[in-house]
């Protein structure tokens, strides 16, 4: 079920992705298999599953998920499994070299499974209780980022940690390799740093200026140490440096994690203060150090959501910032004027 399910979802956006990857620095589809460690209290366990990515352009992709758990026993004659299906928004928000640092942002579904066996009674007479099969499924949200770093042209591994919000809070680690249907775009060479767009990555947004004044705004598909090569709604553009009088690119990220990490370990400090007060409430013993160990839980847990929100949000904003701009320099140009009347000159004082 869930093959076809990943099937279909590949067959329905894959062509759209793929008009829209065509010209970028991202393969239409990646396909993968994952090792996850779910952490949920009473349910978690290893488990495996498929990846499917769907690109739209160079940083923006649909990211789907699904970690499936084999039963195990939970106490005695019974058996659970939980089963984990998400699909998120993915973002990447840095690229450097071959490794490419991305959040997602999401939802699913989780669905629990409990088999208990068959059981008696003993007694006149014996009292049989049939085996049985029950499941829960409960709405998921997820936030979460990692890492891919591509090896080659025709795979990747994939680190990944989010975290899960269904009737409880949970989280997951995963790893994985994913392979490119067709291939990834292969790496060019660094460029010098005297070159106008050396700060620019393959997916960055970037805001070129040329020698007419004019502005075109575009996302990054090939540098090179002679070419900058943009993805513009008109198509690709290519520049040279003597044609490139100001380049601007979106700011750093950094600003974001900061404030995400603040904001999200302030807002996480209040409940766990809250729920250690309500626990040592009802508890004869409550020693300080389970009081930290539950408040560094909760605290850490708010700054990673706080730090991954801030990420997003922050590389979808558009905030320019300068990245280069052409240095005239200093001269004075003189221009000979031959005319019936006369002649002259002109001169245009440039600084």
């Amino acid at each position: 079920m869930m093959r076809s399910l990943f099937l279909a979802v590949a067959f329905v956006t894959s062509p759209a992705a793929h008009q829209a990857a065509a010209q970028t620095a991202a393969p239409a589809v990646e396909l993968g298999i994952d090792a996850s460690a779910l952490l949920i209290r009473d349910r978690g366990g290893l488990a495996r599953g498929p990846r499917l990515v769907v690109n739209f352009d160079g940083r923006n992709a649909l990211q789907v998920t699904t970690s499936l758990q084999a039963l195990s026993p939970s106490e005695p004659l019974t058996k659970r499994t939980t089963d984990l299906h998400l699909a998120a928004f993915k973002r990447v928000v840095h690229a450097e070299g071959p490794v490419r640092a991305f959040t997602t942002l999401g939802g699913g579904f989780a669905r629990t499974l409990i088999v208990v066996g068959e059981s008696a009674l003993p007694g006149p007479p014996p009292v049989t209780f049939p085996a049985s099969r029950s499941s829960e499924v409960l709405p998921a949200f997820t936030v979460g980022g990692g890492v891919d770093v591509r090896v080659g042209a025709h795979a990747a591994i994939v680190l990944e940690s989010s975290f899960i919000l269904t009737d409880r809070l949970a989280g997951r680690l995963s790893a994985g390799v994913v392979v490119p249907i067709g291939a990834y775009p292969t790496r060019p060479r660094d460029v010098a740093a005297s070159t106008p767009w050396a700060g620019l990555a393959e997916g960055d947004r970037a805001w070129v200026t040329n020698g007419q004044g004019r502005e075109i705004a575009g996302e990054v598909v090939l540098r090179s140490a002679s070419r900058l090569t943009l993805h513009t709604a008109g198509g690709l553009m290519s520049f040279a440096p003597d044609e490139i009088d100001a380049i601007d690119t979106t700011d750093s990220i950094r600003n974001g994690i900061a404030r995400g990490v603040k904001i999200g370990a302030l807002g996480a400090l209040a409940p766990s203060v809250l729920v250690t007060y309500l626990a040592c409430a009802f508890e004869e013993e409550c020693g300080a150090g389970e009081v930290l160990a539950v408040n560094a839980l909760f605290v850490g847990i708010g700054a990673g959501i706080g730090s991954a929100i801030g990420a997003l949000a922050d590389s979808l904003r558009d905030h320019r910032a300068p990245l280069y701009r052409r240095t005239l320099g200093t001269g004075i140009t003189v221009t000979p004027l031959l005319r019936k009347q006369g002649a002259g000159v002109a001169a245009v004082v440039r600084w």
